[in-house]
């Protein structure tokens, strides 16, 4: 197994998650326009990061037995963005916030909905099922007067446990 397996398993379980228009292994060198824009829907592209690892071992039976306990510290990093409608007259100023909302709850729930991240748990033994095992970062707001855009980037992060034999 590893960081690769590992990464590869969370992105094809998270990558369907409602809001995400598109999710990247980590950081991508470039993004365009289409990654926040599908057919005048506002979408978010994503990336994964791992951002810490720490192992132990859990040895049963003697030095030689036992299994190699590998915690991922992983952020999901969200770039929302939210156009503006062109016509403001008696417009909510804060209704950016619920499809906001609604994307950080889908992705907390798609997080719990599979202990193992849709794998049979030789991958990901759990992932945000441990103690302070899903936390979110929200960046303040940031608008784009001339372009019509609200921008909030959120992090969240969650813990990523993978069991090795050791």
């Amino acid at each position: 197994m590893g960081r690769a397996t590992v990464r590869a398993a969370l992105q094809t379980f998270l990558a369907p998650t409602g809001g995400i228009t598109v999710l990247y292994k980590d950081a991508p060198w470039e993004m365009t326009g289409d990654n926040w824009q599908t057919a005048n829907i506002p979408g978010t592209p994503a990336f994964l990061h791992l951002d810490h690892s720490t192992e132990s071992r859990i040895a049963m039976g003697g030095e030689h037995g036992g299994w190699k306990e590998v915690d991922y510290t992983v952020s999901l990093v969200l770039l929302y963005q939210y156009i503006i409608p062109p016509d403001l007259a008696g417009a909510n100023k804060d209704v950016w916030t619920d499809n906001l909302d609604t994307l950080l709850d889908n992705v907390v729930n798609r997080i719990r909905s599979n202990r193992a991240a849709n794998t049979d748990g030789s991958i990901v033994f759990e992932a945000g099922n441990q103690d302070a095992g899903i936390q979110i970062s929200q960046d303040l707001p940031h608008w784009d007067q001339g372009g019509g855009k609200v921008r909030n980037w959120v992090r969240v992060e969650f813990k990523v446990t993978e069991m090795v034999p050791a």
